[in-house]
């Protein structure tokens, strides 16, 4: 912002004050014109004398003004300082006004009305230096506000990224150390064994350390795989839709998938070049598709699921886009009160990130489940 923003607003306030109060005054010169006119005997024409109402009444205010708000710049200073300059500025003007206001209305010196009128210019004056102190000092107070707003979203921000970043490390780290260090010794142990039931007796136990051996081989293949495929996914680096299309991959050929997406979302959304949602967003909605898939198929009995992305726009201020994933199966649904501790976790996370996550029918007879997450051009910075 200007550094000087702030006293030239305070300027235009308080000129516009003096002006009004000005204008103000001539009406009631003009009044009171009308009531004495016959003991005023005027000398010079009385548009002349309207105008020197109008200067009296505006010119010591303006000076005041230029001088309190301008020359001295009262706002940057403490009160102490602005009200002895505004009450000092006051009088001046106050009294200069006074002095040619009787000159030009010929009044009589009458000492209640001397004392309204250099009561009414001194607070005139006043008004005019105090209002737009108390404005600077209200704006002021205002955008350090904001300012301290806006401070504590980039200090949220940047500590969600910084979490964001550690927690993709710690995925990269295990799935890493799932994907060799285990299953390495797994291997080795399976060896072992194998090689330690040529040697035992009776065939019994041989059989029964094989066994164990196959197993181990199989905790490997299987599960530790999995995990480490779990932590961090096939194509969740290079975008959401290849990440489901790897996901979704991997059901038997029994189940026909679908994956659909809007031209926006294709487009700026999910572009691999210019990503608007973060690695960690991607790994949600790809624990909520593969949650509702399993779910479906295993618990639904579903011949088909489809996977459709769009985007919501805003429709009011304050809002903002947000990425909709919707799965949709043609299985038997979800029963009547059952509580899917899967699918709580998820829209844990979710409302975690300002999103959420639903369950409810499918327009093909089964089951939709819905994750709706917040998007914008700062998720690129997050990924």
């Amino acid at each position: 912002m200007d550094p000087d923003e702030p006293v030239r607003r305070a300027l235009v306030l308080g000129t516009a004050n003096v002006v009004l109060v000005g204008l103000a005054s001539l009406a009631q010169w003009v009044a009171w014109l009308g009531e004495n006119a016959a003991g005023l005997q005027p000398t010079p024409p009385d548009a002349w004398r309207a105008l020197g109402v109008v200067v009296a009444s505006v010119g010591p205010g303006l000076v005041a003004v230029g001088v309190c708000l301008g020359a001295l710049r009262i706002t940057e200073r403490g009160w102490p300082f602005r009200l002895t300059a505004a009450a000092v500025a006051s009088v001046v003007a106050g009294t200069a006004r006074l002095v040619v206001l009787l000159e030009l209305r010929r009044t009589p010196g009458d000492v209640w009305f001397v004392a309204a009128e250099a009561g009414f210019g001194v607070l005139v004056v006043l008004a005019a230096l105090l209002v737009p102190v108390y404005d600077h000092d209200v704006t002021a107070r205002a955008r350090r506000e904001e300012a301290r707003r806006i401070e504590e979203e980039r200090r949220a921000a940047e500590a969600r990224h910084q979490a964001e970043v550690a927690e993709l490390e710690v995925r990269r780290d295990v799935s890493r150390r799932l994907h060799g260090t285990v299953q390495q010794r797994l291997v080795l142990a399976s060896v072992e064994l194998e090689a330690l039931a040529d040697t035992v007796q009776p065939a019994a136990t041989a059989d029964r350390v094989r066994a164990v051996a196959g197993e181990l081989d199989e905790v490997r293949e299987q599960d530790v795989r999995e995990i480490s495929r779990s932590l961090l996914p096939a194509g969740v680096d290079i975008g959401l839709r290849e990440a489901l299309y790897v996901a979704l991959g991997r059901l038997p050929a029994s189940v026909a998938t679908s994956v659909t997406f809007t031209d926006l979302v294709a487009a700026h959304l999910d572009d691999p070049d210019r990503p608007h949602l973060s690695v960690v967003d991607r790994l949600l909605v790809l624990d909520v598709v593969e949650e509702a898939v399993t779910n479906a198929v295993r618990h639904g009995g579903a011949g088909s699921v489809a996977v459709a992305l769009d985007v919501d726009l805003p429709t009011g201020p304050g809002e903002g886009p947000a990425l909709v994933v919707t799965v949709d199966d043609d299985g038997s649904g979800p029963a009547a009160g059952v509580q899917l501790s899967g699918l709580a976790r998820l829209d844990e996370r979710a409302r975690g990130r300002g999103g959420a996550v639903t369950l409810g029918p499918g327009t093909h007879g089964g089951g939709r489940v819905q994750v709706r997450l917040p998007v914008g051009p700062s998720a690129d910075a997050r990924t």
